[in-house]
């Protein structure tokens, strides 16, 4: 499965401070080392930043990354997402099979729907 995950609200979340949807990290990590998704992670804030949540929280795998609006255009139809800007940033899911919240997917993992 193809998933293109947001870094920004949904890998992490800013309040008081930085932290970490450790519960998505966690079934990413478990789908990545089973082969079930191919996974490239984006930031509607740069490259830069992708790459540094990308490296933070995958160090042990080699996962694509970049700039929201430079990839959005050639998402293959095909393909999810996972976002918590869902609704902030529909122009940019406008193409993905589906959309989840990072509290979606969780839901459905666990009662196996994905």
């Amino acid at each position: 499965m193809k998933l293109y995950v947001d870094a920004d609200e949904t890998l992490v979340k800013w309040g008081m401070s930085l932290e970490i949807n450790k519960e998505l990290v966690e079934l990413l990590h478990q789908g990545l080392r089973k082969d079930t998704y191919d996974i490239t992670i984006w930031s509607v804030f740069g490259k830069d930043w992708a790459k540094k949540y990308t490296e933070m929280l995958f160090p042990e795998f080699k996962l694509s990354y970049g700039i929201k609006h430079d990839l959005y255009l050639s998402v293959p139809k095909s393909s999810y997402a996972i976002d918590n800007r869902k609704e902030i940033d529909k122009n940019y899911l406008i193409n993905f099979e589906k959309v989840f919240t990072s509290d979606e997917f969780i839901s459905f993992q666990k009662i196996g729907l994905i």
